[in-house]
């Protein structure tokens, strides 16, 4: 936490004319976030300070340039308080370092900032909680998803909620406003586009299976007591014992939480999920609609753990858990649920071919629809990881996995990462399977 936090941000420090915006912007890592948050539900109003502290990657850094977001700068400045000359696009935050960096030196910035109902929160009536888009409401690099960092986040809360965030609790402290701030950390480097939170009048339950800790937290007054809510997640021992007999590590917490809210969201986060009620409720209805929970335990490990380095290989994060859905439900239910899941993925994969945009999985381009996009990263990457364990064989497409799973876990990861994992465990020859699906030569 960076320290004592007032419910008023402080006014600008300094104010510059919106000059030229500099061109010494050169390579730089966000080695670690601190966040501290205040969120007025009314208003849906975020304000934030943050330190990031950064590492050159190349000599002679003067500028840190991140993604605006809707985000407004009110101040940013050293450590020490030293004002930071800032300029703001329509696109961009550009923020003057006091002196040039060398590169593999680290130096931390503080800034402090405000936006209006910010894309990647959702403010509903039993809870408030994030959704992918970080870098909408804290600064942030969200071009980068294989640039891993901890994270500390303090949010103030009115003291009857409850706050579930990425890490694990390490402090609350009342503020004698009807307001108590919660303080979470992250220890094990993650994602920006990772970080979560959700505040709400939680309920909680837990259980404990082979060392890991499921914890459940649902909204009040739901409809979901203790028994309904045992009934949706019953499966989940089954779940974990399978994700991590396929890729042969652990999850990478000795927990894992699962909260419910109202809607249909179904989002990952760094060591936890959002799963929308409308979900659990068709669960509840048919055993076999566990798709939502498995997808998002196995991101904990695929998408999570074992990271893309950029969105062109986003694949290996939403194709690999699509898949593994696939593979879980033959384990469960049959061969015929593993055939349902990959007509389904040909019906959505269908719908690219239709649009034009049959693109090769590793496609760093637009994409014109997210109807689309997932048509190609979600489904085509399902249709060719069943052709690729067909072409390779069980006993060779299941340890090319672990093998991948286990080699990555806590890295980002290109395709050909993938390729060289799968390469290594058979005799034949891949390199055109490869190229037709993933590369597009």
């Amino acid at each position: 936490m960076i320290g004592a936090v007032n419910a008023v941000l402080v006014p600008l420090l300094a104010a510059w004319p919106a000059t030229a915006i500099p061109v010494r912007a050169t390579a730089f890592t966000v080695t670690a976030y601190d966040v501290e948050l205040d969120i007025d539900r009314d208003r849906e109003l975020v304000k934030g300070r943050e330190r990031l502290t950064i590492r050159g990657d190349d000599d002679g850094l003067t500028t840190l340039v991140f993604p605006r977001n809707g985000i407004e700068v009110v101040s940013a400045a050293t450590d020490a308080g030293r004002a930071l000359r800032h300029v703001e696009t329509d696109a961009d935050i550009h923020i003057d370092l006091p002196a040039a960096l060398a590169r593999a030196r680290a130096t931390s910035v503080v800034v402090r900032y405000r936006t209006i109902a910010p894309r990647g929160i959702m403010f509903h009536g039993d809870a408030v909680y994030s959704t992918f888009d970080t870098c909408h409401w804290m600064v942030c690099r969200d071009d980068r998803p294989g640039e891993k960092a901890p994270l500390t986040l303090s949010i103030a809360a009115p003291t009857e909620l409850t706050v579930v965030a990425s890490g694990v609790p390490i402090a609350t402290r009342d503020v004698g406003d009807g307001r108590r701030w919660h303080v979470w950390k992250e220890a094990v480097p993650s994602s920006a586009y990772l970080y979560g939170f959700a505040m709400g009048k939680f309920s909680r339950t837990a259980r404990t299976h082979r060392g890991t800790t499921f914890e459940y937290y649902v909204t009040e007054p739901g409809g979901l007591d203790a028994t309904r809510m045992a009934t949706a997640f019953a499966d989940d021992d089954r779940m974990l014992d399978f994700f991590v007999d396929r890729a042969g590590v652990r999850l990478p917490r000795p927990f894992y939480r699962q909260v419910v809210v109202d809607g249909g969201a179904a989002q990952e986060m760094s060591s936890f999920s959002i799963l929308g009620r409308e979900l659990v409720d068709a669960r509840l209805a048919d055993a076999s609609e566990d798709w939502f929970i498995a997808h998002e335990l196995a991101h904990q490990f695929w998408g999570n753990s074992v990271t893309c380095a950029d969105w062109a290989h986003f694949w290996l994060n939403e194709g690999i858990t699509t898949f593994m859905v696939a593979a879980y439900k033959e384990q469960r239910w049959g061969r015929a649920a593993y055939d349902r899941e990959l007509s389904l993925a040909r019906k959505r994969h269908e719908h690219a071919i239709k649009a034009g945009m049959d693109v090769p999985l590793a496609f760093a381009g637009e994409y014109p629809s997210l109807k689309v996009k997932r048509a190609i990263t979600y489904s085509k990457a399902t249709l060719f990881l069943d052709r690729l364990r067909q072409t390779m064989g069980e006993r060779a497409f299941w340890r090319a996995l672990a093998t991948y799973t286990r080699r990555y876990a806590g890295r980002a990861v290109v395709s050909r990462d993938f390729q060289r994992a799968c390469a290594a465990e058979t005799d034949q020859d891949l390199s055109a399977l490869f190229a037709d699906w993933v590369y597009g030569r």
